[in-house]
């Protein structure tokens, strides 16, 4: 024969013990109270034992924990809500702040920029200032070097054929190379400051033989000796002011080079600035595109969801409690049903 069936489980009750599992109720104490809350149940209040009164109380304690706990599933989730809602505000300030960010670092890159542009300029002019600088100091030496070998040119041909012709020391046959002598001596007095009659009076006077020259012939004679060294200390001055020119010019050169130094040093440290200022843009430019990309889509939907869940969880708990105490209530009616027998 079969054991007989204990009473089965009002509906109610048995909608509220299986939504013990969300309220931690253990498996265990599930099926236990699954077993004895149907005999409590159908026992009247007044005529029930302690036991079922243990039971239909034990019950009832354990809505009220339930309840807290769904309770508070509610407020982890309302506050999870209210977390995100500060972290998408939190976001959009970060954002705004990002955004500040990239405009200042793009402001500064294109300070930097203009700077480098600025330096680049100034190099320029520098090098084109120093070229300037050389071509002078090129012009310079050419006219001093030129200067000097026309002093040069001169003393040689004076110096060679000067004493000779005055001291009349060509003999015999040697009148022709007097005579060249006299013609390269005039060619040189024409380039000095002599006037006219005496460039015409002294290749006459130096063909006079020095014994047989006259006082007038003597003084033709000193006065052209007089302009070859006037001329010959001209030279000498000009060369030593285009001497003084020259190292003008040099001193130029080297405020030049200098100057295109300190330039290029500009112009490269402006381009480091310009570079450095340019890979920090870009950076927090990079920042920036990928907090716009960010998207609370799919978190604000997870967030929802659980809310939304936990309320609902919290709701269909209340009401299950609500039908199990008007379930009890009815004292009674639940009879036990007996189990067939073999």
């Amino acid at each position: 024969p079969l054991a007989p069936a204990g009473p089965q489980c009002p509906p109610a009750a048995s909608e509220l013990l299986s939504l013990f599992e969300g309220a931690g109720v253990s498996k265990a104490s599930r099926d236990m109270l699954r077993a004895m809350l149907p005999y409590a149940q159908a026992v009247e209040p007044t005529a029930r034992h302690a036991y079922h009164t243990l039971v239909i109380d034990t019950v009832a304690e354990l809505c009220g924990e339930g309840r807290k706990r769904f309770e508070e599933a509610v407020g982890v989730a309302e506050a999870a809500s209210a977390a995100n809602e500060s972290e998408k505000a939190g976001f959009a300030a970060k954002l705004d702040a990002m955004c500040q960010e990239e405009v200042a670092a793009s402001n500064v890159a294109a300070e930097a920029a203009a700077a480098t542009a600025s330096a680049d300029a100034s190099k320029a002019a520098a090098e084109q200032a120093r070229t300037q600088q050389v071509k002078q100091l090129e012009t310079a030496q050419a006219m001093l070097s030129a200067k000097v070998a026309e002093r040069e040119r001169f003393m040689a041909t004076y110096q060679e054929n000067w004493a000779p012709v005055k001291a009349s020391t060509f003999v015999g046959k040697d009148w022709r190379k007097r005579n060249t002598a006299i013609e390269q001596l005039s060619g040189l007095l024409a380039q000095t400051a002599a006037p006219n009659s005496l460039m015409a009076a002294l290749p006459v006077a130096l063909k006079e033989s020095a014994a047989h020259r006259g006082p007038f012939t003597v003084e033709v004679v000193d006065l052209g000796e007089a302009a070859f060294s006037e001329h010959i200390n001209l030279l000498a001055t000009h060369a030593d002011e285009l001497r003084s020119k020259e190292g003008e010019a040099q001193e130029g050169m080297t405020r030049a080079d200098e100057s295109l130094a300190a330039a290029a040093k500009e112009a490269a440290l402006a381009q480091q600035v310009s570079k450095d200022a340019t890979a920090a843009w870009m950076e927090v430019k990079a920042r920036l595109t990928g907090m716009q990309k960010h998207s609370f889509e799919q978190q604000d939907a997870e967030v929802a969801r659980a809310l939304e869940a936990a309320r609902a969880s919290l709701e269909a708990f209340m009401k299950a409690e609500g039908r199990w105490r008007t379930e009890a209530a009815r004292a009674g009616e639940m009879q036990p049903v007996e189990a067939a027998s073999a």
